[in-house]
């Protein structure tokens, strides 16, 4: 997935990209240090609750372990506005071909995503046995432009 990424002509011409820490199973499509010829890269932090998720500077020496067990920027990390966001690697259980999305049923990534610049590419990361024909999808969902998997990278088919 990485070498898909890194030959991906948005990917290589975007300043920042926000990508996420993987948790449980999800797929790490940058699996190492980052590449000092990408994007710089941001990530998110879970607020308190249901609150909206803030999109800061990632450094791997300045994280910690959140309630439910994932990695996250520290309070105090630097921040990034999302209008310097060109590139948004997005975490599911499942993806569908048209870009649905399969999260845990919070909204957090949705309400992010709603709230991007439109000419920011969202990039749906899965492995193929995860992108499956359908998934259940609701008005507030938002849908990626892209999938990412382990056969490349491809634009979805518009619903």
């Amino acid at each position: 997935m990485r070498a898909h990424l890194g030959a991906w002509g948005a990917w290589r011409d975007a300043r920042w990209a926000l990508v996420y820490l993987p948790f449980g199973d999800e797929c790490d499509p940058l699996a190492g240090a980052a590449d000092e010829h990408g994007p710089r890269l941001a990530t998110t932090r879970t607020g308190a609750g249901t609150g909206p998720l803030s999109v800061h500077v990632l450094d791997a020496s300045a994280l910690e372990r959140h309630a439910f067990g994932f990695s996250q920027p520290r309070p105090d990390a630097p921040g990034v506005t999302l209008a310097e966001i060109d590139v948004v690697l997005v975490p599911g259980l499942a993806f569908d071909q048209h870009g649905g999305r399969l999260g845990y049923g919070r909204g957090l990534y949705d309400r992010l995503l709603g709230t991007l610049h439109a000419s920011a590419q969202t990039v749906g990361v899965a492995r193929r046995d995860l992108v499956v024909p359908k998934v259940p999808v609701e008005h507030h969902d938002v849908d990626v432009a892209w999938l990412l998997s382990e056969d490349g990278i491809t634009r979805v088919r518009p619903r």
